[in-house]
Formats: C-alpha cells, structure tokens, sequence
C-alpha cells in the first residue's frame, strides 16, 4: 500500500510538472528567479565593489564600463548596492510570505473545520483586515514600532494572512463532508490529525499559486516602506530606499531610481508568472488540455 501510494504521488507531481513545463513564460520566469537567488546567496562575492564604499569623485556618474549601472550621490556603484539589496528585499518577501502562509492556513483551517462560532469570529477579523489598505496598515504599526529588517517581516507576515485565510476556509468547507473524512473520524482520528493530515493535503494547490503571489507582494510593500523611509535605513541597501534616494536626481542621474524600479518589474513580473503557471499545473481541469 505505500508503494502504491508514493508511486502515485511520483505519477501525480510528473503531470504537474509537464503541465508546469508547456508554460513556457513561467519556465523562463522560474529560471529567472532561480539565477536571482543564486546571485543574492553569493551576492558579497560576486558584487565588483563593497556596496558602502563611497567614490566622491565619480558620484552620480552614468553608467559605464566602470560602474556598469553608474553610481548613487555619494559615489557608490549602484550595482554592488542592487545585488546587496536583493538579499533584503527577497529575504523579507519569503519570510513575510512565509510567516502570513503559516497563520492564514491555520486560520482557515479552524475556520472551515470548527465552524461557529470559530468560524465567524476569524471571518470577522478577516473582513477586517482587507477592508483596510495594506500599506496604510503597515505604515501605521511601523511608525509605533522601531523601522528594522525583523519588525518588517514580522509586521508583513501579521498583516499579510487574511487572504490564505479566505482561500483555505474555502477549500475545507468543500472538503470535511466527504467520505474520507468521516472514514478518518470513524477510526478516531483527532480534531488535528484530520486537519493537517487528511484535509490540508488536498487544499494545498491554491495555497502554493497564492504564495508566489504573496511573495511578490511582500517585495512591493517592503520596497514602498524603504522608499517612504519606514523601511531599511541607510546605509544599508534595498531596492525601494534606492528609488527612494533616485527620486531626488530624477532628472541629473535618472539611471538610479530607474535600475532598482526595472529590478523590482522584473522580479514580481517573474514570481506572478510562476503563479499562473503553477495555478495551470495544479488545476485539475487542465489534465486534457
């Protein structure tokens, strides 16, 4: 029997992955986002200049065959800064996501699986926190709280769970009424053992498609703290305090808030294309297609 079974699991995720495969944006999105991690592990290494090195003497130079993305006011090459960046802005965009995904799920799964009265109070607070915009949210806690790489993720991933909620609640309502289940309660399997064991497993598909979405999500409203001030402070990089500090020399050196701006598109063009191609594979529509 658990041959059978993990043959099946085997036989299920190469039909994800062939349908994953015939998306050709999302392979080339996946592939992308691959290189971009490698890079950001490696990124003190592979970066030519220490990102905090100041150069007065060239500041606000345009790119060249010096300073590949030319330089910020003070000096410093841009490149070298992005690269460092990236480490904290997508180091805070899979701990935020990752943090929200935890708490969302197990929401929703007290929600869907107890119903009343768990059920309305977590909708309740749901409503709550999508009826407010995110970032007025965040800029909000962030002010009483002291603007640190910790404080941000923690704030993201507090803030950030409501619609994994939704989605998973969703998904066991449909499914704590069918047969395996009740064959799960019949041999006195617990309240936890039926939640995580029996029913997450068969709700997991829109969970993974809304995490890349979640993921890039969490880039942008870290990049808008950094570029409002409320994020990661100088000198320390990321992404959005770049454009921040490039929109002061829009017109002299357009280059600094433009080469964070593109890395920003791309990246979060990258991890929504992987949802969409994650969200085909997992759909069991898709299967004869």
């Amino acid at each position: 029997m658990t041959r059978l079974r993990e043959r099946w699991r085997y036989s299920l995720l190469r039909q994800n992955y062939v349908r994953f495969r015939k998306n050709k944006a999302a392979v080339v999105a996946g592939i992308f986002l691959t290189l971009l991690y490698i890079a950001m592990l490696f990124a003190p290494r592979l970066a030519p200049y220490d990102p905090l090195e100041i150069h007065l003497l060239n500041k606000l130079e345009a790119p060249s065959a010096t300073f590949l993305l030319g330089t910020d006011d003070l000096g410093r090459d841009l490149l070298s800064r992005l690269m460092v960046g990236s480490q904290i802005s997508l180091t805070v965009g899979f701990i935020a996501a990752g943090l929200s995904l935890i708490v969302g799920v197990c929401m929703g799964l007290m929600a869907g699986y107890f119903g009343k009265p768990t059920d309305p109070l977590i909708m309740a607070l749901v409503d709550i926190l999508m009826s407010i915009p995110a970032l007025l949210l965040i800029l909000a806690i962030v002010a009483i709280v002291s603007p640190s790489i910790f404080n941000i993720m923690l704030v993201l991933g507090l803030t950030m769970w409501a619609p994994y909620a939704r989605i998973t609640r969703g998904k066991i309502l449909s499914l704590k009424e069918q047969d395996f289940v009740e064959g799960a309660r019949a041999i006195g399997a617990s309240h936890t053992r039926i939640m995580f064991r029996y029913l997450l497993p068969n709700a997991l598909a829109p969970i993974i498609v809304m995490a890349t979405v979640s993921v890039a999500g969490a880039i942008l409203l870290e990049s808008g703290l950094s570029f409002l001030g409320y994020g990661v402070q100088p000198p320390q990089a990321s992404w959005g305090a770049i454009i921040g500090m490039g929109r002061r020399f829009l017109r002299q050196a357009p280059h600094m808030a433009t080469s964070a701006g593109l890395a920003i598109f791309f990246t979060v063009l990258a991890f929504n294309l992987v949802g969409d191609g994650l969200r085909d594979a997992l759909d069991p529509r898709q299967k004869n297609r």
